[in-house]
C-alpha cells in the first residue's frame, strides 16, 4: 500500500486548505473512477471468494496452502493497484472521496491480514491438518 506517497499528498494539501470536501461536486471523471475503484474491490473480493473454493476442494493440505496463499497474493496485489489509483487520483482532484476510498481500502487490507486462526476457519481444515498447523508442522508434499 502507498502509505507514504498517500501520507504525503494528503499532508501537503491539509497544509495548504486545497482537499475539496465530499459534498462538493466533482467533474464525471472522478466520479467514474471512484466508482470502478469499489466496483473493482467488489471482483477481488469475488475472485478471492472463488480461488477459496478450489482450495477447499483440494485434498492435499500443502495444495491447500499453496492455492490459498496464491489467492491471498492476487488479492493484496488487486488491493495494492486500487490503493495506488486512489492515491494518484486524490493527487490530480483533490477531493476527499478519494481520500475515503483509500482509507476504505486500508481497512479492507487490514482485515484481509493472513493468520492462523483465518487460514483455519476458511480452509476448514480436517483434523489431522488442524493439528498440523495448530502444531507449526512440517506439512507433507
Amino acid at each position: 500500500m502507498p502509505l507514504l506517497l498517500f501520507a504525503i499528498i494528503y499532508l501537503n494539501y491539509y497544509r495548504d486548505q486545497v482537499l475539496v470536501p465530499i459534498n462538493k461536486p466533482l467533474a464525471l471523471e472522478y466520479i467514474l473512477i471512484a466508482i470502478v475503484c469499489v466496483l473493482a474491490a467488489l471482483l477481488a473480493y469475488y475472485d478471492y471468494r472463488k480461488n477459496l473454493k478450489l482450495a477447499i476442494g483440494e485434498g492435499r493440505l500443502r495444495a491447500k496452502l499453496n492455492l490459498w496463499h496464491q489467492a491471498l497474493v492476487r488479492n493484496y496485489l488487486f488491493m495494492g493497484l486500487l490503493s495506488f489509483t486512489a492515491v494518484v487520483i486524490l493527487y490530480f482532484s483533490k477531493s476527499q472521496l478519494f481520500v475515503a476510498c483509500y482509507a476504505l481500502l486500508l481497512f479492507i487490507v487490514s482485515l484481509l491480514r493472513p493468520t492462523q486462526q483465518r487460514l483455519i476457519r476458511e480452509l476448514k481444515l480436517k483434523s489431522e491438518d488442524l493439528k498440523m498447523v495448530e502444531n507449526n508442522e512440517e506439512v507433507p508434499p
